[in-house]
């Protein structure tokens, strides 16, 4: 595996919401990369990301290095136990701080293990994999506009506008342990995954990223290429990207 992580805050922002992280090896041979995007206000927003980024793989780390010899099934279910242990954990450590009331945030992951990724996901960051020219979105947004759109009561191109379109259905510190969706995809030598927030994702849509992502080049090239047409297209958010070389 060769991965990168870049990011950088929006151009009228004074911090980063967002945080990424890559740890190698984690455990037992597996490669961890995170993306997160903080909610709650600029510094708790920024609170928020930073400690997923940093106690999802604590967590990780000890749970799979104590029970080795896990197939796939018990796999997802160490990592969906681990992501509602660190929401947890992050609802408490804001309950201790009055400026952190309501903080939050997304999650991106992807778990990689010999020709195995496993993928969680909480809120409107987003996971793709890159295979021969194809690009497939491995998460489905839990915002409420997507449920809308989901559900046949808003077009697509309306999400974009609506005045609800920030607010998350699913996501880490919210008051209720969340369900992350888990899923297991296989993986071969050439594939290509991206890790980012909704800062890369929406200003440059999927027919953008998979133009981007199929240039020759290293995941630091391709990696701030994203950030580059982000800044092209004037992207407002703050924007942060993680790119995976299998």
């Amino acid at each position: 595996m060769h991965a990168c992580g870049v990011s950088r805050a929006g151009p009228r922002h004074t911090s980063n919401q967002d945080a990424w992280s890559i740890t190698e090896p984690l455990a037992c041979g597996m490669s961890l990369c995170i993306v997160s995007d903080g909610v709650g206000g600029r510094a708790a927003g920024e609170v928020a990301s930073r400690f997923v980024a940093k106690a999802l793989p604590a967590l990780l780390r000890r749970e799979l290095t104590n029970t080795p010899q896990t197939g796939p099934h018990a796999c997802a279910d160490i990592v969906a136990r681990c992501v509602r242990r660190a929401s947890r954990h992050l609802r408490q450590h804001a309950q201790r701080l009055p400026a952190l009331t309501g903080m939050s945030a997304t999650l991106a992951m992807l778990l990689l293990r010999d020709d195995e990724a496993l993928v969680a996901h909480l809120g409107d960051s987003r996971v793709y994999q890159l295979r021969d020219m194809t690009i497939t979105p491995l998460t489905e947004d839990h915002s409420f506009t997507a449920n809308l759109v989901s559900m046949g009561d808003l077009r697509s191109s309306q999400a974009f506008r609506h005045p609800a379109r920030h607010q998350l259905m699913r996501c880490l510190g919210m008051q209720r342990d969340p369900q992350p969706d888990v899923t297991m995809v296989h993986c071969l030598p050439g594939d290509r995954f991206l890790l980012c927030t909704d800062g890369v994702s929406k200003p440059l849509g999927d027919d953008t990223l998979r133009l981007l992502l199929t240039r020759d080049g290293m995941p630091e090239t391709l990696a701030h290429g994203l950030l580059a047409e982000v800044d092209r297209r004037k992207g407002k958010d703050d924007a942060t990207a993680v790119l995976v070389f299998v």
